[in-house]
């Protein structure tokens, strides 16, 4: 992964099998510059993935398809969020998973 000064970082994560039911996370960062939020949906109903970038702000992530799986990518302009809230949401909006329970 590079960024505008042409500085590159790798973003690795794997649990395989996945270990969630739902799906896999995790997150890096380039100190004050950019944050990234990535994994695996595992549960064929998550059709939407929210990641919190900002305190109370969530975004939603790009998602990508191959014949491997499908998975999830985000990125902020701020530092990581922690802890790490990501939401799986189904096709009609149902929250399916979230890493921090709701209250």
């Amino acid at each position: 992964m590079g960024n505008e000064l042409g500085n590159t970082n790798t973003l690795a994560s794997s649990d395989y099998p996945p270990l969630q039911h739902e799906f896999t996370y995790s997150a890096s960062s380039e100190a004050g510059i950019s944050s990234y939020y990535f994994g695996q949906i595992v549960n064929p109903t998550i059709t939407r993935i929210e990641v919190e970038t900002q305190k109370g702000f969530f975004e939603d992530a790009i998602l990508i398809s191959t014949e491997e799986g499908r998975f999830f990518f985000a990125k902020s302009n701020s530092d990581i969020v922690t802890p790490l809230n990501i939401r799986g949401f189904s096709k009609t909006g149902e929250l399916i998973y979230s890493t921090i329970k709701p209250n």
